[in-house]
């Protein structure tokens, strides 16, 4: 994406070494001061987001780093992340078993569905043996995060040809996946779910039996409950 707070609040739990993979060069040096500037005024509120897990000591480096001038290179020689972009998260050029963790954040819903497959198969190669996945996907409808007028299943009642006419781009494309979908993605890519947090609206349900809401045929099968459901928290582990 476009800045790495992700990346640095790994770096401040302890992650020793850690590679972030974009398929595009996104990354912009005023939103990473921007994130810097936030923990800069707020150090408390990062401690208590990150609970007692922080490491004080590396909090204390990233509020002395200097906001001029080139800031990306002195982060990521701070926290020890490599940017690997343009790149295929699906052909990493890493050794397997060599990450203890394969994390993603509101991403995976922006991905076709084969290619998630393959890019959780290669996350299977990198993983060691005690290695996890850990994945948060948001199924909402994203044009709803900006306009209170659109629900997070707006875009259900799209056809597809209708709904690539609207979001059909490298900056809104949504794959539309519903969490079934995306379990038989995780259980085609040989990988076992142990644990799932879902997160769902129950306010929709009655959207859905309005006569105002017309679901596509594409969504039309599916449960109500899988239908309500906005985002999930996923954790799975390599099967062998």
């Amino acid at each position: 994406g476009r800045g790495v707070d992700l990346p640095i609040a790994l770096w401040l739990l302890g992650a020793a070494k850690i590679y972030t993979i974009d398929l595009n060069s996104y990354l912009k040096a005023e939103l990473i001061k921007e994130s810097l500037d936030f923990i800069k005024n707020y150090p408390d509120e990062i401690k208590s987001i990150l609970s007692n897990s922080i490491s004080k000591e590396r909090l204390e480096k990233l509020l002395l780093l200097d906001l001029e001038g080139d800031v990306i290179s002195r982060l990521f020689e701070l926290c020890n992340i490599t940017y690997l972009a343009p790149a295929d998260a699906s052909k990493i050029e890493l050794p397997a078993n060599s990450i203890d963790l394969h994390l993603s954040y509101t991403v995976f819903e922006h991905i076709p569905q084969i290619d998630l497959i393959e890019i959780l198969i290669e996350g299977n190669r990198l993983l060691r043996s005690d290695g996890l996945h850990i994945h948060l996907i948001d199924y909402s409808d994203h044009f709803s995060h900006s306009d209170d007028n659109i629900s997070p299943i707006n875009f259900l009642q799209y056809d597809e040809e209708s709904w690539n006419s609207l979001a059909g781009n490298k900056y809104m494309y949504c794959n539309r996946l519903r969490e079934d979908d995306v379990m038989s993605v995780f259980d085609k890519a040989s990988i076992d779910l142990i644990q799932i947090e879902s997160c769902k609206k129950e306010e929709l349900r009655s959207l859905l039996s309005s006569n105002e809401f017309f679901l596509d045929e594409k969504f039309s099968t599916k449960s109500e409950d899988c239908l309500i459901t906005t985002s999930t928290w996923l954790v799975g582990k390599p099967r062998h």
